[in-house]
């Protein structure tokens, strides 16, 4: 379960952890540090900018007022390396035990 009632407060946003916990199941958690490559961001496909800001932000932006702000705070926070804009990205991997 998890090392301490700390890590669990990390994600009370998160129904499925918190049942999980709440049912006594084993479940350890492991932070990956990754990248996120937004470069997609600044291109012509209107759709993959909808589709990556999207899953950026976790709301459709399809239809949203202030887009282009949310495009300017991408690219002033990315790293711009070898003509990419990379920004970092943690993901959570949870390791659920059998019982």
């Amino acid at each position: 379960m998890f090392g301490n009632t700390d890590e669990i407060l990390c994600f009370p946003h998160d129904p499925a952890v918190r049942d999980i916990w709440t049912l006594s199941i084993p479940l350890r958690r492991e932070s990956i540090h990754a990248v996120l490559d937004v470069s997609t961001c600044f291109g012509e496909d209107e759709k993959a900018v909808n589709d990556l800001l999207s899953f950026i932000i976790h709301t459709d932006v399809s239809n949203i007022s202030g887009r282009d702000v949310l495009l300017a705070c991408l690219k002033e926070n990315a790293i711009h390396e070898n003509g990419r804009y990379l920004l970092p990205h943690t993901v959570d991997v949870f390791n659920i035990s059998k019982t």
